[in-house]
């Protein structure tokens, strides 16, 4: 399952969720349990973030195809952040 996410224009809130392929980043498989997927162009800090705006997750990465561990997070709608990328993400156990 791969799933493209459109970005936000204003990270405030998960209402705000408009269609620019330009801001896309693709995130899988989403819903998940566990593991997450991606790809990255450059090295950077990845920002994982919970429905209200806290940050739950802080992390360097490397260019390329690249994983984070969810497993220890509640259940619900998290944003990851990376790139000047957002894409929404589920996390449901």
């Amino acid at each position: 399952n791969y799933i493209g996410i459109n970005s936000l224009t204003h990270p405030n809130g998960i209402d705000e969720v408009v269609n620019n392929a330009t801001s896309l980043l693709n995130a899988y498989p989403n819903h998940t349990s566990g593991i997450v997927n991606f790809t990255v162009q450059k090295e950077d800090i990845i920002y994982l973030s919970d429905a209200r705006g806290n940050i739950v997750l802080r992390q360097l990465v490397k260019p390329g195809a690249t994983d984070i561990n969810v497993k220890h997070l509640n259940n619900g709608l998290y944003l990851l952040q990376v790139n000047g990328k957002t894409a929404k993400l589920v996390v449901q156990h």
